[in-house]
């Protein structure tokens, strides 16, 4: 609390917070926080208060160190942070009875000599500390002055340098760090976007190339039944199994995939559909066309043709032989002969 606050509680120009009388009443041990806080009950008359001596004597004790001990500091020897020092030494934070205990150790002296605040320190020659570990806490002490002396290295050096030395400084900034951030700056737009390409195509429901949609635009969409009833046509179910999915690239959302394709029609259908549009007139040849002793049915399957070399063998495959074969009767006549 500072004094220009402290200042304008007392005139009564601000009233003091909780936690301002409740900080208030830590450093009196006769004043409780009812007293303080209503402001109606009377103090002590004989201004007995209690206030509180642990703060003066760590001072006391880190006075003792600063002057005996060649600069240690009460704060190094208890292991204390520089914070948690200057709260406390400033009687901003009241020390623990831990810390204080601490202390005692340290200064090899009972622990009720610095809690109990009618106790008395001893005097400075009285006082005692084990040589060995000063020296070593001086050593750490220096360690931790070369470091304090380095963590500001590049602001003390900037305020040393002359305007023309600022001037080339901040001149050799901006020609390392614009083209850096020009860099950085065009990798971000082209990952955002590549995952904006990547996620308005997961999107598309109506991927197609271009010849098969020039295709599909300039035939199909002319050609259809309910166009040109006249055409013949093929019903055809198209299935997609994927097999491998490989070379995942996260960065892009981008992945390859081995797949298969497989078609699903009625042969029938799709011979039918071949002859009408490649123009062929010519009825399939029937058992009926050939005269022979052996009766066979329309739909025999005696052959395999290899679609390679259209080489003809004399083995089923599952397709009628009138669809591969344009006499597959006389054939038989000839095998039959």
């Amino acid at each position: 609390m500072s004094k220009e606050t402290i200042q304008r509680i007392s005139t009564g120009k601000q009233n003091a917070s909780f936690f301002a009388v409740w900080r208030l009443q830590k450093g009196f041990a006769n004043i409780s926080y009812r007293k303080v806080r209503n402001g109606k009950e009377e103090l002590p008359s004989d201004e007995n208060y209690g206030f509180e001596q642990r703060t003066a004597k760590l001072r006391y004790l880190d006075r003792f160190l600063i002057e005996r001990a060649q600069g240690l500091t009460l704060a190094r020897a208890l292991s204390l942070s520089l914070a948690k020092w200057k709260q406390i030494e400033s009687g901003w934070d009241l020390p623990s009875p831990a810390v204080m205990r601490r202390a005692a150790v340290y200064f090899s002296l009972p622990p009720k000599m610095l809690l109990d605040d009618e106790e008395k320190l001893p005097s400075y020659d009285e006082l005692k500390i084990d040589e060995d570990l000063a020296a070593v806490q001086r050593n750490d002490l220096s360690e931790t002055m070369n470091y304090y002396k380095n963590k500001h290295y590049i602001a003390r050096n900037f305020r040393v340098l002359s305007h023309a030395m600022r001037a080339r400084l901040y001149a050799s900034l901006l020609i390392v760090l614009l083209p850096l951030a020009a860099f950085t700056g065009y990798c971000t737009y082209r990952i955002l976007n590549d995952r904006n390409e990547s996620v308005q195509k997961m999107n598309q429901t109506d991927i197609i190339d271009s010849k098969s949609k020039a295709f599909r635009d300039s035939y199909i969409a002319g050609n259809d039944k309910a166009k040109n009833s006249s055409l013949t046509y093929c019903n055809v179910k198209v299935g997609l199994q994927v097999v491998k999915i490989f070379d995942i690239k996260p960065s892009n959302e981008y992945f390859s995939a081995a797949v298969k394709l497989w078609f699903d029609f009625d042969q029938e259908e799709f011979h039918t559909m071949f002859k009408a549009y490649n123009g062929i007139t010519l009825a399939d040849q029937k058992s009926a066309d050939v005269v022979n002793s052996i009766s066979h049915s329309d739909n025999i399957d005696l052959f395999t043709v290899n679609r390679s070399t259209n080489e003809v063998y004399y083995a089923p495959d599952g397709t009628p032989d009138h669809v591969e074969l344009a006499y597959p009767f006389s054939l038989v006549q000839l095998i039959d002969a």
